[in-house]
This record gives C-alpha cells, structure tokens and sequence, in this order.
C-alpha cells in the first residue's frame, strides 16, 4: 500500500520515511509560500509597505531571523555554570 507521499513505506527505515516527509513538507510549503508572496504583493500599497518575500510566509525559512549566537568568554561562563548546575 503507497503512503501519502506514494511509496510504499515497508521497506525504509522511521529515519527515511522522516527526511521523506520533512521534503514533502519543505516542498509544499516553497509552492505555498511563492503563492502567498505573489498574492500579498498584488494586494499591497507598494507606498505604504515592503515587498514580500516568500520566506516571509514559510515557516522552514524561520531559521533565517533567527539572532546571532551568544559568544562564551570568561565573563559570562559562570552564569552558563549556573544554569546547567555545575560548579
């Protein structure tokens, strides 16, 4: 019997069928979120707003915004300590 994503699953491994359905969804959502740009900047006052960008729409871009990473130094190592419960 063929899955949602139209092969038969009984042969592959839970990781396999995992990376199969996380580009399925990754796929789906790049089709999506081009539709939802195209239809937002149709829609748009290009006085009053920005340019959408379908990555703006896809939640698999979110990690794209996210802030920079905190750099260790020997300053802020003893509130890491802290929070990990280690001495």
């Amino acid at each position: 019997m063929a899955g949602a994503i139209g092969i038969d699953p009984a042969n592959l491994t839970l990781r396999e069928l995992l990376w199969m359905s996380e580009g399925r969804g990754k796929d789906v959502w790049s089709r999506a979120s081009n539709l939802m740009a195209l239809i937002a900047n149709c829609n748009r006052d290009p006085k009053k707003s920005k340019v959408f960008k379908p990555s703006d729409f896809n939640p698999y871009c979110a990690d794209t915004n996210k802030k920079e990473a905190v750099v260790l130094t020997k300053d802020n190592m003893n509130v890491l300590k802290k929070m990990l419960g280690a001495t």
